[in-house]
């Protein structure tokens, strides 16, 4: 919007979703407005090149036949959470290539023939099969890992290697401190909070705190649905502010925030601490035996660095009981 397209053409292009985020930035009104811009990274795959689609997202299954995307031939690959997606089923019948989760395995499927990439469970980034939004993201790595020539073998390796706290600062990072935990992210729409407590609710029924803010910038209707998105069994949520307003009044964010929270929940208890150190220490200060707080950081080294210096250890391993079935195919978010 500010920029320009950073390039001409792309040999591969994944498109992973189109939420609700930035209206009331840049002229943006819509989630109409924000696909069509975002579908300008689909019109400027190379001829021969290869597009790789969200098959569980509407806008995106309807953008794979707008013409300023079909007016150059490409190969489009679907992926999906959900084996039975008629669009997968029907692309695929077609001669078209997808890839998707069933059961806890990322499958590739194609005409004639279904091979199993990687289970889902081995890679640490989906935290024991919990986080969906993850495992979305694997689905379209490995279809454009796949795109670019490379094994299955290979692909599987790298993603059973790949730590969010080492190799993803700030996209769901896990700390054990004391006989709690801290998940610092820097989710920051209504999609990424939902995702985030769907997540977390399928952790063995902790008791969840978030630290919830959003930016200055945007809509009032998007603060108060980023809020909303809260609605989802918390303990507490402490709202607190970024130290860039944009454009907003000191308080201004978090009285919208903490109004509609309460609206929502009258029964939820929420406090208004505005600095974002202060508003995690409070959060971690609090919790109980096996507790979480979830940190949606705007500063996302200075809260870590916070947390390390607070004697915070990142979890290699997933310690939580899942409450899904691995045998079972995930349902669509």
């Amino acid at each position: 919007m500010r920029s320009g397209l950073g390039y001409d053409w792309s040999d591969i292009s994944i498109l992973t979703n189109v939420q609700a985020d930035h209206i009331g930035q840049d002229g943006i009104e819509s989630v109409e407005d924000i696909a069509r811009i975002k579908r300008l990274v689909a019109e400027r795959v190379r001829e021969g090149g290869t597009l790789i689609l969200n098959a569980d997202d509407e806008h995106l299954v309807e953008m794979a036949h707008h013409p300023k995307v079909s007016a150059v031939p490409k190969q489009i690959v679907y992926f999906s959470l959900d084996p039975h997606n008629p669009i997968i089923r029907r692309h695929v019948a077609e001669g078209g290539l997808a890839f998707v989760a069933h059961g806890d395995w990322i499958e590739e499927r194609g005409p004639g023939t279904d091979s199993r990439m990687v289970r889902i469970s081995s890679v640490p980034a989906t935290f024991g099969g919990t986080a969906d939004f993850q495992i979305y993201n694997i689905l379209s790595v490995i279809a454009a890992c796949r795109a670019y020539g490379l094994k299955a073998d290979v692909i599987g390796d790298a993603l059973t290697t790949f730590r969010t706290d080492r190799d993803g600062m700030g996209r769901v990072n896990i700390y054990r401190v004391g006989n709690s935990y801290a998940v610092v992210d820097y989710g920051h729409n209504p999609a990424a909070l939902r995702a985030v407590c769907r997540m977390v609710a399928r952790w063995g029924g902790r008791k969840v705190t978030a630290v919830l803010a959003a930016p200055g910038d945007r809509s009032d209707s998007l603060i108060e649905e980023s809020a909303r998105a809260l609605s989802c069994g918390l303990a507490r949520v402490i709202v607190r502010e970024d130290l860039d307003l944009r454009g907003r009044q000191p308080g201004e964010v978090a009285g919208i925030l903490s109004r509609v929270l309460r609206e929502e929940d009258p029964a939820l208890p929420v406090d208004v601490v505005l600095d974002e150190i202060e508003a995690v220490d409070t959060a971690v200060g609090d919790l109980e035996a096996g507790d979480v707080a979830i940190a949606f950081c705007d500063r996302v080294s200075a809260v870590t660095q916070w947390l390390l210096e607070h004697g915070a250890e990142p979890v290699e391993e997933f310690e939580f009981t899942a409450e899904i079935s691995a045998a079972a195919p995930l349902p669509a978010a």
